[in-house]
């Protein structure tokens, strides 16, 4: 009898011991959900809705030009869902090989959600991914900026953007998916000037 009864304890254990290896069996695991995507070579909304807005509007002549030499380059946004920021991108103009100081900010709340300085290529739009995507909430107006540093010339302040002809107001808001640009700024050694041009700064959305 107590034969029978050690044969069934270790058929026991060989059963749990099976059920606990095949726990780890990655088909045997509830499926996690995909992981998110920084991706910089698909269009982003930025950009589309620099080019809609150009497209769309052959009457009013905006102009995607380099433009306005003042220090800091500002536009303000929001979205209309929940988006994460995961990243950003910019181009050196002006002949500048030094850094940028790009801030973004959380103007609902007066919070500086990221603050770092970095180098653009002058050929092509230069894209910096974050270490941590900043989550966006709807509602909230948040701003993006870029500010020349340590310049020599004025030439070092221009950037690219979109423009009217003759200088006229932008008619903002503009809205392309859950992107909304509501205005823009430009100060620093000069200014303020208000919504005159759309800074080329491209945001990133996580996908």
């Amino acid at each position: 009898m107590k034969n029978i009864m050690l044969s069934f304890r270790i058929y026991l254990c060989l059963i749990a011991l099976l059920a606990s290896c095949n726990s780890d069996d990655p088909a045997s695991l509830p499926p996690q959900p995909p992981q998110a995507v920084c991706d910089t070579n698909s269009p982003t909304l930025f950009q589309q809705l620099i080019a809609n807005t150009i497209a769309n509007n052959p009457s009013i002549q905006y102009i995607d030009d380099v433009f306005m030499d003042l220090d800091t380059h500002q536009y303000n946004f929001e979205v209309t869902s929940a988006e994460s920021i995961c990243g950003f991108g910019y181009q050196s103009q002006g002949g500048f090989t030094g850094q940028y100081g790009i801030e973004i900010l959380d103007i609902t709340n007066s919070n500086v959600l990221y603050s770092n300085q970095h180098s653009f290529s002058a050929t092509t739009t230069d894209y910096v991914q974050l270490p941590n995507p900043i989550q966006l909430v709807v509602g909230n107006e948040y701003a993006i900026l870029r500010t020349v540093l340590n310049r020599q010339d004025l030439d070092d302040q221009l950037g690219r953007g979109l423009r009217i002809q003759n200088s006229l107001s932008i008619p903002y808001p503009f809205t392309q998916g859950s992107l909304t640009i509501l205005s823009s700024t430009f100060f620093g050694s000069g200014g303020p000037v208000n919504n005159i041009v759309v800074p080329y700064i491209d945001l990133v959305f996580s996908q």
